[in-house]
């Protein structure tokens, strides 16, 4: 009866561990993202958000849209083929995060086409307290509009 025991016990112990790899490796690949329509729906929910903070005009939200879509699109890509050529450690993180903050910058411009000197301030701190709400770029509540 005791080597049954200690079989069964084993097998639930590989259960548990097959399950919880399978979990994480299914959240890794994703990234925490989701479905490409979870992606899309969450992008539409902090949009409808922003949209209310920086008061945006009907001429306005289209264009801004169009610009915060195709910035996580692109940031999207980068990050996944940054993450296909392999490697890691720090210095993979530092060239990850030197492209990202260039791909800020350039939607930042792109949105000063767009947006008064007043918006841009309310979209910065908008994005600072979305990064703060993450702790510290955690994947929490992962698509913000950008």
């Amino acid at each position: 009866m005791r080597p049954r025991i200690i079989s069964l016990m084993r097998f639930a112990a590989f259960a548990c561990l097959f399950i919880g790899a399978v979990g994480f490796s299914n959240a890794q690949g994703r990234g925490g993202a989701g479905t490409p329509a979870e992606q899309k729906a969450a992008f539409d929910a902090n949009f409808t958000e922003l949209t209310t903070v920086l008061a945006l005009t009907e001429d306005q939200t289209p264009r801004v849209k169009e610009i915060l879509w195709t910035a996580q699109q692109k940031r999207a890509e980068t990050m996944a083929s940054m993450r296909g050529a392999g490697g890691g450690g720090n210095l993979a993180r530092t060239g990850m995060r030197e492209k990202m903050a260039e791909m800020d910058k350039e939607t930042l411009t792109a949105l000063g086409g767009v947006l008064s000197a007043e918006q841009i301030t309310k979209y910065s701190e908008f994005q600072a307290s979305r990064q703060r709400g993450r702790g510290n770029g955690a994947r929490g509540n992962q698509r913000n509009p950008q």
